[in-house]
């Protein structure tokens, strides 16, 4: 009677026998998670294996190993499904910007704005009456239609004077994307969240910002505003989405 340690070489030797291959397929307009769910379901075996699949959301692919024909009968079966949805474009990249950006009516500490986002800073100084407006962070994000996505982030706690020493602080902000549509390339955001914390001579506070809204391609939108010490100093997001190849 042959071992049982005979029996598995014997098994793994078959096993490699079998000449699997790997292929990557690129997504356009299909979730890699949704395209795993589907295929699993009807994967076709041979002898018992059934071809893998495996998503990755971040780069929008999906990996299948198995036998030949069987993963380019899988590949053939996800071409026929990643097609655009009625009413929407291409999937395609987009390049989405969150600017945190702190507007003083007195002194501020932060940096300089970004030129793409100075028309903003010169609305906010004439229409609201606010003498500074600086940049305290700008997170980005690559992503694409139907995904959600998150970035952490240090600001300067402190925004009302350099005599009072700085302290860490940090902040999370999370973006569900949704349809991208129209000839202007409109995103619809089914929610950004924005969590943060500032101190102002030793006492914290925080800030949350919860919202949902659509911006069209290279418009900069103000999705929020809220007060920070009390005063006369608030934080205000600004948003900007360009799709890109």
């Amino acid at each position: 009677m042959k071992s049982l340690a005979t029996l598995f070489l014997l098994a793994a030797g078959a096993f490699g026998q079998m000449n699997y291959v790997q292929k990557v397929v690129e997504l356009k307009h299909i979730d890699p998670d949704t395209v795993v769910r589907l295929m699993a379901m009807n994967s076709p075996t041979k002898d018992g294996y059934a071809a893998q699949l495996r998503s990755n959301k971040e780069l929008g692919i999906v990996t299948i190993y198995g036998l030949p024909a069987d993963v380019e009968s899988i590949a053939a079966n996800i071409a026929t499904l990643d097609k655009p949805r009625a009413g929407s474009t291409s999937n395609r990249n987009i390049d989405f910007r969150v600017y945190a950006l702190v507007a003083s009516k007195s002194a501020a500490i932060g940096d300089e704005l970004p030129r793409e986002i100075e028309p903003v800073g010169a609305e906010l100084r004439s229409g609201l009456g606010f003498k500074e407006v600086k940049l305290l962070d700008m997170a980005i994000f690559r992503m694409r239609q139907n995904e959600r996505s998150e970035s952490r982030g240090s600001l300067p706690c402190q925004v009302v004077s350099e005599a009072v020493s700085k302290r860490p602080c940090t902040y999370a902000v999370t973006v569900r994307a949704g349809s991208l549509r129209g000839p202007k390339s409109t995103l619809t955001v089914d929610g950004l969240s924005f969590n943060a914390s500032f101190a102002d001579a030793g006492h914290d506070r925080g800030v949350v910002i919860n919202t949902s809204f659509d911006v069209a391609d290279g418009q900069k939108v103000v999705i929020g505003k809220s007060n920070i010490d009390g005063a006369d100093r608030s934080l205000v997001l600004v948003v900007t989405a360009k799709a890109v190849d």
